[in-house]
């Protein structure tokens, strides 16, 4: 079962960026097409895809609604089936590594050693193991075919 096709809305004039946009468009939509996706998620993912051609308002507003409901199909394979576009780990675990690891260690460090220096390295710290992590994540999700070719965001 494929995803079905879309099309243009026909109230929407054509420029460079809405072209450009959906191309790149079409190609996520011809990798998803590639993969071995349940009929459950198929029939979801084209329940989404069923209003962009009745889509009726601006070229600015269509833009925002062909982003949207990447982003919408993008939660469905992850929430579904666990795919990932390239780099979702890294990019998430980067933020966590500042956040969680990073400055509580740094803010430790500083306690401990007094000198405001160490929350600098605490931080830096905690962004390396948060990369770490996240490509080791990445790297799994690829071993185990859950990982899409491209960053889609």
């Amino acid at each position: 079962m494929n995803l079905q096709p879309i099309e243009y809305p026909s109230n929407i004039r054509i420029s460079e960026e809405i072209e450009s946009n959906f191309q790149k468009f079409d190609v996520f939509l011809e990798e998803l097409n590639k993969m071995e996706l349940p009929p459950e998620v198929v029939v979801s993912l084209n329940t989404q895809l069923e209003n962009l051609p009745l889509f009726s308002g601006s070229e600015e507003q269509f833009l925002i609604k062909l982003k949207n409901t990447k982003m919408v199909l993008l939660k469905i394979l992850y929430q579904e089936v666990h795919v990932v576009p390239k780099s979702h780990y890294r990019d998430l675990w980067m933020a966590l590594g500042l956040s969680i690891i990073g400055i509580p260690i740094g803010i430790l460090f500083f306690l401990f050693l007094d000198n405001s220096i160490y929350i600098a390295i605490g931080i830096a710290l905690g962004f390396v193991i948060g990369v770490l992590i996240g490509n080791y994540l990445d790297n799994q999700a690829e071993e185990e075919g859950r990982q899409l070719s491209k960053e889609y965001l």
